[in-house]
């Protein structure tokens, strides 16, 4: 066990203790600090971030997105949006993902804050994303914040896949600290650890094999003529266990946010730390048909671990509200 892991561990435990105190149990904001609940407004919104990861995954391949959403706020609380993201890397540039957005966000006083939410989500036949098997989600978060000491933060999803669906739980601790004229400036060191289920990842797996980024192999078998007959191969890959609760990351983040009536901007680093690797299982089934009829079948499995590795990467950005 190395050192990270050990320090991931604790936090884990840190931040689960806190959770099973009453009423203290938060989510990641929804909205940038200092959005204005009191007035309707529409907001439009760029941004940039140089890789997509979900749960400390990611693929072999880069996957920055440039994104572009437009979205109308309610003074009630409930919202809805659009986000268009645009992939901008080495071996493709092309529009991957196409999201829908709707939701509610809420608080009690001035300490406790909570939201629901629910996406629908269209890839790009070729992505390479590992959130691209996902085909809507449900979420809701809360937020309490401790004596404006701590803010303990937690969250459910449920993620409708093109398999099973999945389960996921997030909890972490951060601190805002506001400064400027009108606190229009924010920084709030967060750390955050999830858990659940892999059915998404299995998917995902499943059909990576297949594609390269820019294009998608018509299937997984290939057939060769040969002069005594035909070779037919299919592949197969599948993960262990995606039915397994497991502590899959630990992500800390550095938020930096301007926010002002009309406008602000954003730039948040993150450090995500995945664990407990994923093992593959490959499976080869090969057919052959001689000339005079006679099939022979046979079976190759092999299995592998997932490599993981810890990853640096950011977001930042710019909005407009009207």
């Amino acid at each position: 066990m190395n050192r990270c892991t050990s320090i991931a561990q604790v936090l884990t435990l840190a931040m689960l203790t806190f959770l099973l105190q009453p009423l203290h149990a938060q989510q990641k904001k929804t909205t940038p600090a200092g959005d204005d609940q009191d007035s309707s407004y529409f907001k439009t919104e760029l941004n940039y971030i140089s890789n997509s990861l979900y749960n400390g995954r990611k693929d072999s391949l880069a996957v920055p997105y440039l994104n572009a959403s437009f979205g109308y706020y309610h003074k009630s609380g409930v919202y809805i949006s659009s986000t268009l993201s645009y992939l901008v890397s080495s071996y493709a540039n092309r529009i991957d993902l196409f999201q829908i957005e709707g939701g509610y966000n809420g608080s009690i006083g001035d300490n406790f804050v909570y939201s629901a939410s629910a996406h629908k989500d269209f890839y790009n036949q070729y992505s390479v994303s590992v959130q691209s098997e996902i085909k809507a989600s449900f979420n809701a978060n809360l937020s309490y914040n401790v004596a404006n000491a701590v803010k303990i933060n937690a969250g459910a999803d449920y993620l409708l896949t093109s398999g099973p669906s999945d389960v996921l739980f997030n909890a972490g601790l951060s601190h805002e600290f506001d400064f400027g004229e009108n606190d229009e400036w924010a920084i709030e060191p967060s750390c955050m650890a999830s858990i659940g289920t892999q059915y998404y990842y299995d998917k995902y797996k499943q059909t990576r094999h297949i594609k390269t980024g820019k294009k998608k192999k018509l299937s997984d078998s290939s057939t060769v003529v040969t002069n005594t007959g035909t070779v037919t191969t299919t592949t197969t890959v599948t993960t262990l266990n995606p039915n397994k609760f497991i502590v899959l990351n630990y992500e800390f983040s550095l938020p930096v946010t301007y926010d002002s009536k009309k406008w602000g901007a954003f730039v948040t680093p993150y450090f995500a730390i995945p664990l407990n690797p994923a093992t593959y299982v490959t499976t080869v089934n090969t057919k052959r048909v001689t000339n005079n009829g006679t099939i022979t079948r046979t079976k190759n499995t092999s299995s592998s671990t997932e490599q993981i590795s810890n990853t640096f990467y950011i977001q930042l950005g710019v909005y407009l509200k009207f």
